[in-house]
This record gives C-alpha cells, structure tokens and sequence, in this order.
C-alpha cells in the first residue's frame, strides 16, 4: 500500500531525531575547570581576619567560556575555589582577584576603609591546565597586619 511507506519513513525520522536529543540530553555540558587551591597572605603573614577571594575572568583561554569563581578563606589564608561545583576551581584564562577581608562591616560611607585590602589591589592569575592539579595560588597582600586586629 502507497500510503504506508511515508508513514514508515516519517516513523524513521522520528525516531533517529529522538535518539539524537536523547543521546544529547546524557553530554556532560559543564566546561572544563582545573581544581585551584592557594593562601592569601598579608606582608607574608596569616590575614588579620577571614574572608573571601573572587576571581574575575579578563581573558577567556581558547574555546572555552568566561566565568568567574570564588573562595572562603579562614585565618590561615587557605582557599579552594568554586565556579560550579564546591571545590572544582577554576575555566582556564586570565582572572584577576578581588579580596576581601573586612575589619569592620562595611557601610556606605565605610566601603573602601572597611577592608584590610587596599581598593587598588587586584592581582592578576592564569590559570592553565598544563600547570597540573591543583593549579596552587599564592597571593601577598603588600599592607602590614596590625599587631591586635579585632576579630
């Protein structure tokens, strides 16, 4: 019968596109990160207080997308970053760092003079995956700790 062989043919198509948007829908679609690990120091000392890194991608590497990651860091300046997942680190590229180590709430009027950091100080990291895992990074805050921070 004539009318049956489009039917069989549609029948086909339909069913390589839903084996195509199956085996889709089971692709890992999360971009390639490389585990970061480091310690935020302050003139080589421990931070005067914990806090938080983030870093900020200025430069995507090859192929892979722009996104930013971030960490806690306790009082011993010791940090793993996230981007994803907790602790899965960082896309490589070119990021530059925001610290974050706060002597008092910040307010308003206090936002740049609340922070330990100077405003100013952002270095700038690259991570690449050739640099094996974990990528460690090591940031020296150039401002002394004071003697008795408040904690």
């Amino acid at each position: 019968m004539p009318w049956r062989r489009p039917q069989r043919r549609n029948l086909r198509q339909l069913s390589a596109m839903a084996l195509v948007c199956a085996l889709a829908g089971c692709t890992d679609h999360t971009s390639p990160t490389v585990k970061v690990d480091g310690k935020i120091t302050f003139k080589g000392q421990p931070p005067p207080a914990g806090g938080r890194i983030t870093f900020a991608s200025v430069g995507a590497s090859e192929g892979l997308p722009s996104r930013p990651g971030s960490g806690e860091f306790g009082p011993d300046g010791a940090f793993t970053l996230t981007t994803f997942k907790p602790g899965d680190g960082l896309i490589p590229g070119k990021y530059r760092a925001n610290i974050e180590c706060w002597r008092e709430l910040p307010t308003l009027a206090t936002a740049l003079s609340a922070n330990y950091v100077p405003a100013t100080f952002h270095p700038e990291v690259t991570i690449d995956r050739e640099q094996g895992e974990p990528v460690k990074v090591e940031i020296d805050v150039p401002v002394a700790v004071p003697n008795n921070p408040a904690r």
